[in-house]
C-alpha cells in the first residue's frame, strides 16, 4: 500500500510539473500562497474568495462583482440545465449568468447533500459542465455528510472517484476540471481521495463537505480536514474549500493551504438581516453605527438602511458583506506579503473560542505550513503567548540550536537582553570575556529557548518583539531545544542568572547528571564566584 502511495504521489508530482501553468506561486507564508490562477476567461489573484452566484435569482447582477474586483464566481450547473437547458449551451455559461471572468460551476453536489439525489446522472453533468463552456468545472461527486459512518463515508468517496475518473477521461481544451475532495471527518479517506484524485490528473483540487461542520463551530475539525487534503496532494497544485466566505474562516483557511473559497454567505447573511464584520456577524436591527467605510454604510446609518424597502435593503446589505469579506482576503494577501500570517491569523482566532482552537493546527508543524514560511523575513516576529513559540520560524531556530555543537565543557546561562544580536549587549560581552574560552554563553527566551551567542544574529533571534512584563514560563518547545542542545554535547555544568525566574525554570529541566552553580555579579561586570 506505502509503495503504491508513493508511486502515485510521483506521478501526480510529474503531472503537476508539467501543467503548471494553470497556477503559478508569487509568494508565500505558512500554507498560505500568493499567486495566480490562469483560466480561459482572465486571470485570479489568490487567494481568492468566489461569490457564489444563483443562475436565476441573483441578490448583486455579476457585472457588478466584476466592477469590485471578484475575479471569478462559482454558479451552479445542475440549476443551470433545469432552468435554461440547452439554451445555456448555446450561449454559454459567461452569457447566461452576465459574467466576462472567469467561472467556476458546481455540478449538483451540494443538492445530493441536501435532498439525497439529482435527476441527471454524472456522465451528463460533465456532458453539460463541457457544453457550458465553465472555466473550471466540478464533476458531479457524492458529498460525505457529517455523522456518515466511515462505511457510507467510504461509499462515496468510491462514487466521487469513479465520477472523478469518468470527467476526466473525457475532457478536453482549455477547461479545468476540479478533483472533489470527501471524506468528511474521516481523515484517512480524506488523504486517499485527494491522492488519487491527484493521480489522475487533477490540476485543481477542491475540499467539500465543510458547511455542516462551520454551523455547528467545528472548526478545528475542519482544519484537520484542510490540513488531511493538502498533506495529500503535490504543493503545486491549488486547492479550493467549498462552502466557506466569512472573514473569521478565511485567514486560518488560507494559513493551511487552501488558495480559494466559496460561499452564498453574503446574500444568505443579507436575507436574514445579518450584516458582516471583521470578527463575526451582527444583526442589523440591533446596530445603531457603522463601523464601516464602504459605499453602502458610509451614506447611510443602521436606522436608514433598515427604512429601506425589504428588497433594497438585502440588496444593499449583500453589497455590504461582499465589502467585508473583499476587505479580508486583501488583508490576508498583504499579510503573506509582509510574512505576517501567523500574526493576523491568530488575531482573527481569539474572535471566538471554538475558532481558537484552531492554534492547535497551526501550531502542529505540518510539512506544508513549514516549506511555505521563509526562513528570513524583513519583519520582526511578533511573539504574545506561549502558541507563537510554536512558529514555524522559532521551529526552523530550534532546531538549528539543537543541531550546534561545542567543545566547551560548560554551560552559561543568562536572560535575554534589549540589545538584539545579544552579543553586543555590553553586560554580555564583558561576562563572555570573564568565564573564558571554556564557556558555552547562551542567552533564554520562554519562546527561543537558549540562544548561543553565535546564533543569536539569525532570524528571528534578532528580529522579535515580545512583552516585558511576562511571567515565569518553559514552553515545551523551548524546553525540548534546550534539551536537544544538552544532548548534542559535553556540558559537565551550567553557571546560571538564578534570580531570571525564566532561566532558573529552563535550568531546571535539565538532565540531574549536569551541575549547577549560581552566576554572581559585581556591579559594572559579569564574573562568576
Amino acid at each position: 500500500m506505502a509503495r503504491r502511495d508513493r508511486r502515485a504521489r510521483r506521478r501526480a508530482e510529474v503531472f503537476c510539473a508539467l501543467s503548471r501553468g494553470v497556477f503559478e506561486v508569487l509568494g508565500t507564508d505558512l500554507g498560505g500562497r500568493v499567486g495566480r490562477l490562469h483560466t480561459e476567461h482572465g486571470t485570479v489573484e489568490t487567494p481568492a474568495y468566489v461569490p457564489v452566484v444563483h443562475p436565476v435569482r441573483q441578490a448583486i447582477d455579476p457585472s457588478r462583482l466584476r466592477g469590485m474586483g471578484f475575479e471569478m464566481v462559482i454558479t451552479n450547473a445542475y440549476i443551470t440545465l433545469r432552468n435554461h437547458g440547452d439554451e445555456a449551451a448555446r450561449r454559454g455559461i459567461h452569457a447566461t449568468i452576465g459574467y466576462d471572468g472567469a467561472v467556476m460551476t458546481d455540478s449538483g453536489g451540494y443538492q445530493v447533500l441536501e435532498y439525497g439525489a439529482v435527476d441527471v446522472l454524472p456522465a451528463d453533468m460533465a456532458a453539460y459542465e463541457r457544453a457550458i463552456r465553465s472555466d473550471i468545472a466540478v464533476p458531479l461527486d457524492r458529498p460525505t455528510g457529517l455523522g456518515l459512518s466511515r462505511r457510507a463515508a467510504a461509499r462515496n468517496v468510491a462514487e466521487t472517484l469513479e465520477s472523478a475518473r469518468a470527467a476526466l477521461a473525457s475532457s478536453g481544451g482549455a477547461q479545468v476540471w476540479a478533483g472533489t475532495i470527501q471524506g468528511s471527518e474521516h481523515l484517512a479517506l480524506v488523504r486517499r481521495c485527494a491522492r488519487e484524485l491527484a493521480a489522475m490528473g487533477y490540476r485543481f483540487m477542491a475540499l467539500g463537505s465543510p458547511v455542516e461542520l462551520m454551523e455547528q463551530y467545528e472548526y478545528a475539525r475542519l482544519a484537520a480536514m484542510i490540513v488531511a487534503a493538502r498533506s495529500a496532494i503535490p504543493p503545486g497544485l491549488p486547492l479550493h474549500l467549498f462552502g466557506s466566505g466569512h472573514p473569521l474562516t478565511i485567514p486560518f483557511s488560507v494559513a493551511l493551504g487552501c488558495d480559494t473559497f466559496d460561499s452564498a454567505s453574503y446574500a444568505l447573511y443579507a436575507k436574514h438581516g445579518r450584516y458582516i464584520t471583521p470578527d463575526g456577524t451582527r444583526r442589523l436591527d440591533s446596530m445603531s453605527h457603522f463601523a464601516c467605510a464602504c459605499e453602502v454604510c458610509s451614506a447611510r446609518t443602521p436606522a436608514e438602511l433598515r427604512a429601506e424597502p425589504a428588497e433594497s435593503m438585502r440588496s444593499l446589505l449583500s453589497l455590504h458583506n461582499l465589502h467585508a469579506i473583499k476587505s479580508e482576503v486583501d488583508a490576508v494577501r498583504e499579510s503573506i506579503h509582509e510574512g505576517r500570517l501567523w500574526e493576523h491569523a491568530m488575531q482573527k482566532m481569539r474572535a471566538h473560542p471554538r475558532l481558537h482552537e484552531v492554534a492547535a493546527a497551526l501550531a502542529s508543524g505540518s510539512a506544508g505550513i513549514a516549506h511555505g514560511t521563509p526562513r528570513f523575513k524583513a519583519r520582526a516576529a511578533f511573539l504574545y503567548g506561549a502558541e507563537d513559540a510554536a512558529r514555524p520560524e522559532i521551529r526552523a531556530y530550534h532546531a538549528m540550536v539543537s543541531r550546534f555543537r561545542t567543545r566547551k565543557a560548560r554551560l552559561c546561562m543568562v536572560g535575554e537582553p534589549e540589545a538584539r544580536p545579544a552579543y553586543l549587549d555590553p553586560a554580555i560581552a564583558r561576562l563572555e570575556e570573564s568565564l573564558g574560552d571554556d564557556t558555552q554563553v547562551c542567552v533564554y527566551s520562554e519562546w527561543l529557548g537558549a540562544m548561543p551567542l553565535e546564533l543569536c544574529d539569525v532570524y528571528p533571534a534578532a528580529h522579535h518583539v515580545a512583552p516585558r512584563d511576562r511571567g515565569p514560563l518553559v514552553t515545551a518547545q523551548a524546553a525540548e531545544a534546550l534539551a536537544a542542545l544538552v544532548a548534542g554535547n559535553s556540558f559537565t555544568s551550567v553557571v546560571y542568572d538564578a534570580d531570571d525566574a525564566r532561566v532558573a525554570a529552563a535550568v531546571r529541566t535539565l538532565p540531574r547528571g549536569i551541575r549547577r552553580y549560581r552566576l554572581k555579579r559585581k556591579k559594572g561586570a559579569g564574573r562568576v564566584a
